[in-house]
């Protein structure tokens, strides 16, 4: 299995990444066959969407914005799953993972076929609903089903109260996730 890991926050060693790490743990110790690939999107120069569907006109593969998204194209198209995990800042994702998602629109979606999406989140507020997260469950579902990716996991947790690496039920509630995953 070939996970491709998409890290949206800004900060490297932050919550979201705490979770991420988590999760990763769960996969690698359920299956031996594992091969993941992890980017931190802050440190990429991606630049957003033009719209000029350029992608759409069979005359470019992917994308005409030369920047670091042309090597991540690649590398989503061999994975089978993608992991994106995000903070919810302002009701919705990272500006980071929203640049990221757009400029998947220049990819056929038939390189979807098969994948499989998996989402976390953590948030300040208490929960999915008032932090906002919600949005970005949806966002993830309606894109799951344009694209004809499976969404299969999803996981939120509130940083309000403690954070991730302090929450041990956060930590084992997806870790327990990550060895789920099939």
């Amino acid at each position: 299995m070939r996970i491709f890991s998409v890290m949206g926050s800004p900060n490297k060693n932050g919550n979201t990444s705490a979770l991420l790490q988590r999760y990763l743990k769960g996969v690698e110790e359920k299956h031996n066959d594992i091969e993941i690939t992890s980017i931190y999107l802050q440190e990429m120069d991606i630049k957003g969407c033009r719209g000029c569907n350029a992608c759409k006109s069979n005359k470019v593969e992917n994308c005409i914005i030369k920047d670091d998204m042309n090597n991540l194209y690649n590398k989503l198209k061999g994975s089978d799953v993608m992991v994106l995990a995000t903070p919810i800042y302002f009701f919705s994702m990272t500006a980071q993972m929203k640049a990221f998602l757009d400029r998947l629109y220049a990819l056929d979606f038939n390189s979807f076929t098969g994948k499989k999406i998996v989402l976390l989140m953590t948030y300040g507020d208490t929960d999915e609903i008032s932090s906002g997260a919600i949005n970005l469950i949806n966002i993830v579902e309606y894109m799951s089903n344009f694209t004809g990716i499976d969404f299969v996991q999803r996981y939120g947790v509130s940083t309000g109260l403690y954070t991730v690496s302090e929450n041990s039920k956060a930590l084992d509630e997806v870790y327990q996730l990550g060895k789920q995953l099939y």
